[in-house]
């Protein structure tokens, strides 16, 4: 059988490099809320019942959108009790029929973005679905069904007018949505995160998150050489943990790309020992094949809790998530189902 072709439709955050976040892990007066990094699941019995199938992006580059529809629905069903597939397909031509609009309206340096990469690999940026669940809400998968066999970079102009009738109705009101992205930092800075102005950790923004019953959507760095194996390699593949090289060796790696998935919880580390407080629970758009295939072979803990799902390290997460976008609260008086 054919090693699947993995896409990777992040896009790169204007002047990122692993030294960057490295270094400002390693700053002075960083500290962590434990109480943020407890055992929480949002799957519920999803999983056991397999309501919620795990979808494949194909090898297109439509992670972020399927990351953002994951959230949407998860929080959806965790508030209502109904489960409404969501159209990636629709969410992800909105985003890309913005441009780096959004990014240049928030103060990101474009100069500093490869833009020809990113439209041949058909990348994107979640502040571009920020943007579109503000503006065009997201209509159901009924509505717009998603080409799994359409070009890496392709995307939908027109949609049928029910289908944005639909998603009007479901806008999210701006002050609903959390976002944040990594830059260069400023001259004497070591905080490259470009909205917020303090030193905590993301894993801490992300664990708070979740402790809160909130999914969000997390993009990370796919590095060259050797780091690339991290989402691609055989544990990735097999079991669904993600693992990044060293810092040393990652001091020496570029970005290719980025990968984004859907957090759906956290398992605590009992180790006190350990260089991380636990690992985030995520839900990828590889498939059941593509991801974690073999997770019931594993013998070490903790153990996804099902194929196409993954792990990742708060130790990770701090140096490789470069983006992320979630709720503010589940409250919204518009949802998304």
């Amino acid at each position: 059988m054919a090693q699947r072709r993995y896409v990777f439709g992040g896009g790169v955050p204007a002047g990122w490099s692993s030294s960057i976040t490295i270094d400002f892990m390693k700053g002075a007066g960083i500290s962590r809320n434990d109480s943020f990094f407890k055992d929480k699941d949002l799957l519920g019995t999803l999983i056991s019942t397999n309501n919620w199938p795990v979808r494949d992006q194909g090898t297109r580059g439509t992670c972020n959108a399927f990351a953002v529809a994951a959230a949407e629905e998860l929080l959806g069903h965790n508030m209502s009790g109904a489960l409404k597939n969501l159209s990636e397909e629709y969410l992800y031509g909105k985003m890309q029929g913005y441009g780096l609009d959004p990014l240049r309206d928030i103060g990101v340096n474009l100069s500093d973005i490869d833009e020809q990469a990113l439209a041949e690999s058909g990348g994107t940026f979640l502040e571009q679905a920020r943007m579109t669940l503000i503006k065009n809400g997201l209509c159901s998968e009924a509505s717009v069904e998603y080409q799994s066999n359409a070009a890496t970079n392709h995307f939908e102009t027109v949609f049928p007018e029910p289908a944005e009738i639909e998603a009007s109705s479901s806008k999210i009101a701006e002050g609903k949505l959390a976002h944040d992205i990594v830059q260069r930092p400023k001259p004497a800075k070591l905080n490259p995160w470009l909205r917020s102005s303090t030193e905590q950790p993301i894993s801490e923004v992300l664990a708070e998150k979740i402790q809160s019953g909130l999914p969000a959507a997390a993009s990370f760095a796919i590095l060259s050489g050797t780091g690339k194996q991290a989402w691609t390699g055989r544990r990735a593949r097999h079991l669904g943990k993600v693992e990044y090289p060293s810092d040393t060796v990652a001091r020496e790696l570029t970005a290719i790309g980025g990968h984004s998935v859907c957090l759906v919880g956290f398992i605590a580390s009992n180790d006190e020992n350990t260089l991380h407080k636990g690992w985030f629970v995520f839900r990828n758009s590889y498939g059941e094949d593509g991801f974690a295939k073999s997770f019931h072979k594993d013998d070490t803990q903790p153990v996804v809790p099902a194929a196409g799902y993954g792990l990742i390290s708060t130790h990770d997460v701090d140096r490789y998530c470069w983006e992320y976008l979630a709720r503010t609260s589940g409250g919204s008086g518009q949802p998304v189902f």
